[in-house]
């Protein structure tokens, strides 16, 4: 029997699940230029150039104190010329972006390693990750 009081539970169900769900953003747009990667011993290195573009949202929310997570999927392929190009490596790299409003400063950490920087600029926050 369907009552009343299931019926505000399930509603109540449902909003829970609702402010359950992270606040997800993504770039406006991407640029990628000069990417490249060396073999030195045993590791990869990636050089790459990213220029990211925020909607004015997601800049307005980091601004108020919300940090982003963000997630950047590299995957690195060996050319040639014929054949498909194989896969060699491929990671996600994680970063969190946090903006401290006392000393308005830029908190940028790297998820994966722990490692930590801080830059007095968005702009300056944007060319570390990328």
């Amino acid at each position: 029997m369907y009552s009343a009081m299931s019926r505000l539970n399930t509603q109540k169900l449902v909003l829970a699940f609702c402010l359950l769900i992270p606040f997800i953003a993504q770039a406006r747009g991407i640029n990628i230029e000069n990417a490249n990667s060396v073999l030195q011993g045993s590791s990869y290195y990636l050089k790459a150039e990213i220029d990211f573009e925020f909607d004015d949202e997601v800049i307005d929310a980091l601004e108020h104190g919300v940090a982003l997570n963000i997630d950047i999927f590299v995957e690195i392929r060996r050319q040639r010329k014929w054949l498909r190009d194989p896969l060699v490596k491929e990671v996600l790299l994680t970063y969190k972006l946090e903006h401290h409003l006392l000393s308005n400063n830029y908190l940028i950490t790297e998820l994966t390693s722990g490692r930590r920087s801080q830059v007095f600029s968005l702009n300056d926050a944007i060319r570390l990750i990328g």
